[in-house]
């Protein structure tokens, strides 16, 4: 049932707006059923609207009853105009009189019976109760278990509604129930939660579920992680087992929602954890106690295969290191194949005696996990040992073979092998089973032969190289003398020669020979080209040849530089300059001038020379090669001719613009040289004429003067436009009784002046070119000032500024009768002049009145605000400004 906020209604002023009809079939002169109308009338309050409107939130739908006076609940409802949706279904409560009376509800706990106390008020027949409560807090009253009274049929009096509050019911906020009661449903087709009814009342109401707390989950079995399953797991037992629930898990507050009295949460990583319990209506039990998941163990890395030593030429085994094994506790290490456990402790282990195969590896740590396999390592087989070579035939040294031979024999059969010679280390490398090695010196050596898998045979029998002939070494070459600039031909030093005997140098290409005795000799006069040599013994055995020598060409001597262009000193440069070709085009070169042997280092076939002062000159150039030429023809540098002109230049008068000057008038080169040819220029390169020099607007231009000789001076010369001033003197002022003020003109331009004047009235100026000059001595009424500016050359400009001074106007006469005329001493113009002083004094002399700021408010009395008699007196006025005034002013009252 809902109320309005419409005003209260007179029962004097609104007619009554209900029609009492007797249901048909009721004897209304019964005892039972009499019915004074004005009685019923007496039991309601007049309405003003017809309908009685429910007021919970506007989601559970508007339900509203014509209001009846046969059936209600609680005291009369009232009506109103539609719904009174609000918040805390009270709308209705705080509209027209409180009617929503009829319904007492107990305290409501979820999961259990309590009794809902409805007073029907019935006058006739009986009535039928519908109720509603949104038990889950939806909004609405649509769930299946939330219609709590259907159609129950009651009269008069106190109904206790049982009901059974859900174990989860909404707890968590307030929630809303909504009774109605009238004539029967079949009697109203639309007769739910919401809509329409032909009689009756709504009563909506916001009613809180109390919890039903329930108790805090046990915890029951813990699963701790494994190898195999990281995570953990708990058995929660305890649970509300006839309602659905709300695991909370702390501290994260992960939930899971389920039924039933019992629960195993799986997945719980390693933590502290506590779990409450919740039902769907808000209630949620203490935490349980805390357990703990413990750190899953962790399965080891698989095992890194490290240094692996293969089986060698003398161990027929291998072995391996395998590192990242489980720092702390005992582990074991499986090989495989085979399921070889290996026990220990640390980070790593070496595994030996392996034979050949192909192996993998698995840890198992201290907590029994195991890790993943290993990267798989092959251990080879061992590689065979050769037999010790086998020495066969020898030679010994000659001419024809400077060194000795031995046959060897019994090498692998297989792949590249090498022999080492002792003493020596000398290797060979080879293939196939013998091999002649040849240019051994004399002495006694052995071999081992070391195979293609890098083992290496015991040593062979002795192989012994008798002395034969002496096969000189080769000659040496040292110093290498090229030919010079003066030398055509260079030689060499040689040295290891045969220290025994004469001996024979041959030399090739050319077969040309040199003999003599020593260990070194100098080969001279060898032409450009390359050469080596071999010696010849007293024994008639020659050498190897010498490396290779080569002996350059001989460097070239340059020509002398030829001289080219000579540009000989100007008016305007006192030196000359000379083109000097012919040089070396390769590499850089020298060149020297003569006198002074001022050297220039440079590259490419000419160069010019600047900066040459009258006189001759010669010139020497030495190539890259340090080779020099003959000297060069002379070079005669003139002197410079002259003397250069003396120009002067007095810039032309200002003119006013666009007015021109006469640049030709010979008083703008007074002081410049005699007889001067004089030429006008544009630019001051002199390339772009001035075709009208005697009418040159504003600007810079430039004069050639120049001499018989031809040698000339430019200067520039300036033509100066002045614009035509403007003056402009200020705004006019208007002062009271103030004879000094300070003017306002515009300040002239940088080439102009200006000056005050008085045209008219009177004014004596501080500084008369001072545009903001003080002016004194102004007369009342019009002064007129003239500003003139001018810049000497365009028209002067004139503009001019009103002083207009009003005279200070002091009553001489007051009569302070109260009529609003004349009745205080008024100082027309006070404002301007600053704080004011005024003093009065009667007849006699007696000062009977002073205000040292005065605000034209004497009304003529004394000291004490005493109306002074009617006479003539005396007053004294002084100013902030510095004017003082005095006269006589009657009072008249």
């Amino acid at each position: 049932m809902g109320k309005n906020t419409a005003k209260k209604i007179s029962c004097l002023s609104i007619p009554l707006l209900f029609a009492f009809t007797i249901p048909s079939g009721i004897d209304a002169s019964s005892d039972s059923h009499i019915l004074n109308r004005t009685t019923i009338a007496e039991a309601f309050l007049l309405q003003s609207n017809d309908n009685d409107f429910g007021d919970a939130p506007e989601s559970y739908g508007s339900a509203d009853h014509v209001i009846s006076i046969w059936y209600y609940l609680g005291s009369a409802p009232d009506g109103e105009p539609g719904s009174q949706y609000s918040p805390e279904a009270d709308g209705d409560d705080l509209n027209g009189s409180d009617d929503e009376d009829g319904v007492t509800f107990p305290e409501m706990v979820q999961g259990e019976k309590a009794k809902i106390q409805v007073s029907i008020t019935i006058i006739l027949l009986r009535g039928y109760l519908n109720a509603w409560i949104d038990w889950n807090g939806d909004g609405d009253f649509d769930d299946a278990n939330e219609k709590i009274a259907d159609d129950v049929r009651r009269s008069s009096g106190i109904y206790d509604l049982e009901v059974t509050v859900p174990a989860d019911a909404i707890a968590t906020r307030p929630t809303y129930a909504r009774f109605r009661f009238g004539p029967s449903a079949t009697a109203d087709p639309v007769y739910g939660s919401t809509g329409t009814a032909s009689g009756g009342e709504v009563e909506d109401y916001m009613i809180k579920i109390a919890c039903n707390t329930p108790d805090p989950p046990k915890v029951g079995k813990i699963t701790q992680p494994s190898c195999e399953t990281p995570t953990g797991s708990v058995l929660l037992e305890g649970l509300p087992d006839n309602i659905t629930w709300i695991l909370t898990r702390y501290p994260d507050g992960e939930t899971i929602t389920g039924s039933g009295s019992s629960y195993t949460i799986t997945g719980l990583e390693a933590g502290t954890w506590s779990y409450t319990v919740s039902n769907l209506g808000g209630c949620t039990s203490d935490p349980s106690e805390e357990f703990v998941i413990n750190n899953p163990p962790q399965s080891p890395s698989a095992p890194v295969v490290g240094d692996v030593v293969q089986p060698t030429c003398t161990t027929a085994t291998g072995s391996l290191v395998l590192s990242g094994l489980p720092a702390e506790g005992i582990w074991t290490v499986m090989q495989y194949p085979g399921g070889t456990p290996h026990s220990g402790s640390g980070t790593s282990l070496t595994i030996n005696m392996l034979v050949a195969g192909t192996y993998y590896f698995t840890v198992t740590n201290a907590a029994g996990c195991t890790s993943a396999p290993s990267a798989e390592t092959v251990i080879n087989p061992q590689p065979p040992v050769p037999t010790p070579p086998v020495a066969g035939a020898t030679t010994d040294p000659s001419c024809s073979s400077p060194g000795g031979t031995v046959q060897l024999s019994g090498l692998p059969s297989d792949g590249t092998w090498t022999l080492t010679r002792s003493p020596g280390g000398v290797t060979t490398t080879g293939t196939g089973t013998s091999i002649l090695i040849t240019g051994l010196a004399p002495g006694t050596y052995t071999y081992t032969v070391t195979n293609q898998e890098g083992c290496v045979s015991g040593p062979s029998g002795n192989v012994v190289i008798n002395t034969g002939q002496t096969i000189p070494s080769a000659p040496v070459p040292e110093t290498v003398t090229q030919p010079s600039c003066n030398v055509s031909t260079g030689s060499v030093l040689f040295t290891g020669l045969p220290a025994l005997g004469s001996w024979t140098l041959t030399r090739q290409p050319g077969g040309i020979t040199y003999s003599g005795t020593g260990i070194s000799t100098t080969v001279t006069g060898l032409v450009a080209g390359s050469f080596s040599f071999t010696v010849t013994n007293a024994d008639g055995c020659t050498s190897a040849p010498s490396s290779e020598i080569t002996i350059n060409l001989q460097p070239s001597t340059p020509t002398p530089p030829i001289p080219g262009d000579i540009t000989q000193p100007t008016c305007d440069l006192p030196t000359g300059s000379v083109v000097i070709n012919g040089l070396p085009d390769q590499g850089s070169w020298i060149l020297t001038r003569f006198p002074g042997s001022i050297i220039i280092n440079e590259s490419g076939p000419s160069y010019t020379i600047n900066g040459l002062s009258p006189g001759s000159y010669n010139f020497t150039v030495t190539n890259s090669s340090g080779c020099t030429s003959g000297v060069s023809s002379s070079v005669v540098i003139n002197p410079q001719p002259g003397p250069v002109p003396t120009l002067v230049i007095h810039n032309p008068a200002a003119v006013c613009s666009p007015g021109t000057a006469d640049l030709t008038l010979p008083a703008l080169t007074t002081g410049s040289t005699p007889g001067l040819i004089l030429t006008y220029w544009m630019d001051v390169q002199t390339t772009v004429p001035l075709t009208s020099p005697a009418s040159a607007p504003e600007g810079t231009y430039y004069i050639r003067g120049t001499i018989a000789g031809g040698c000339s001076a430019v200067e520039p010369v300036t033509v100066t436009g002045l614009q035509q001033p403007v003056a402009d003197a200020g705004s006019d002022q208007e002062l009271t009784y103030i004879f000094t003020t300070r003017l306002d003109a515009a300040q002239p331009d940088e080439n102009s002046t200006g000056n005050w004047s008085v045209e008219s009235g009177t004014g004596i100026f501080a500084d008369a070119g001072n545009p903001t000059s003080k002016v004194t001595n102004l007369s009342i009424g019009e002064n007129v000032l003239l500003w003139s500016v001018t810049n000497g050359v365009c028209p002067p400009a004139i503009d001019n500024v009103m002083i207009t001074v009003s005279d200070f106007i002091i009553p001489t006469l007051i009569t302070p009768d109260g009529n609003g005329k004349n009745d205080n001493f008024k100082l027309v113009g006070i404002e301007e002049l600053g704080k004011v002083e005024l003093t009065i004094f009667d007849r006699r002399g007696a000062q009977v009145y002073e205000n040292l700021s005065y605000d034209n408010l004497w009304y003529g009395t004394d000291y004490n605000g005493e109306p002074l008699p009617d006479d003539t007196y005396f007053y004294i006025i002084k100013t902030e400004k510095g004017i003082s005034l005095s006269g006589y002013l009657y009072i008249r009252r």
